[in-house]
């Protein structure tokens, strides 16, 4: 018994192992073979890499795609399972379909998303004064409906003192 589980482990690990390497190599060729060759092509053809779909920010953004197409089509041979066991694993969670499962889980994520609204708006608005550098420590605000004025001393998750 111990043997056949050392066995799968070992198998486990080499397909994983494998579906790295090709996710790797995957990159690589996406980002060298792929973008000489759409180059070549589009000189070729005489068309400008800033229109239409060969624009050069569209093929960056698109690029990642690759080697996630690689990991999605490779994880059932590499763990060793055929899409049929798959299919039948998935429902054998509590004898359901799995769509039962990600609809609890997005309940929850409701839920927790109306309990922390405003921490999360917080954040968000957070973020976004850092990231926009829309006010920095030092400077002078006045907020005439609120008859408030004076320095920004302090921004915190929550407020700017």
């Amino acid at each position: 018994m111990e043997e056949f589980i050392t066995l799968n482990w070992w198998h486990l690990g080499i397909g994983l192992g494998a579906l790295a390497v090709l996710a790797i190599v995957a990159d690589w060729m996406k980002s060298r073979v792929i973008a000489k060759t759409l180059g070549r092509v589009a000189s070729e053809a005489q068309i400008s890499l800033d229109d239409g779909p060969f624009n050069r920010m569209v093929l960056r953004r698109l690029a990642p795609i690759v080697p996630a197409l690689v990991v999605y089509y490779g994880i059932v041979p590499a763990l060793g399972v055929t899409r049929s066991e798959v299919q039948a694993g998935a429902e054998a969670e509590l004898g359901r379909s799995p769509v039962v499962f990600l609809s609890g889980v997005g309940a929850l994520a409701a839920v927790l998303m109306l309990v922390f609204r405003n921490t999360l708006l917080s954040l968000a608005a957070s973020i976004q004064i850092t990231s926009n550098d829309i006010i920095r420590i030092g400077d002078w605000v006045e907020v005439p409906h609120a008859n408030a004025n004076g320095t920004v001393v302090d921004i915190d998750l929550h407020m700017v003192r």
